[in-house]
């Protein structure tokens, strides 16, 4: 898990984004990874950012995606799902 969060760091830094302005926090999971993102956005987010992930037309029909149910599931706050 380390070894993908400096990777996402070094995108978003390589994309011009400071150093210090890039925050890591990295939480068991409680209720399912969809939920989970709902519960901390909650506490204080004004976007959440997901992208969506290239599954197939019919596995996302039949279980859906990640990104699907957290658009779902997001009462309070904004959801952004970039390709």
């Amino acid at each position: 898990m380390e070894d993908a969060v400096e990777k996402a760091k070094s995108v978003l830094t390589d994309a011009g984004f400071n150093p210090r302005d890039i925050s890591v926090k990295l939480i068991p999971k409680k209720k399912g990874i969809a939920g989970d993102i709902v519960d901390e956005a909650n506490s204080g987010y004004d976007v959440i950012v997901l992208g969506r992930r290239g599954v197939s037309g019919i596995k996302e029909f039949l279980f859906g995606s990640i990104s699907q149910k957290v658009l779902q599931l997001a009462k309070d706050v904004s959801v952004l799902i970039v390709n």
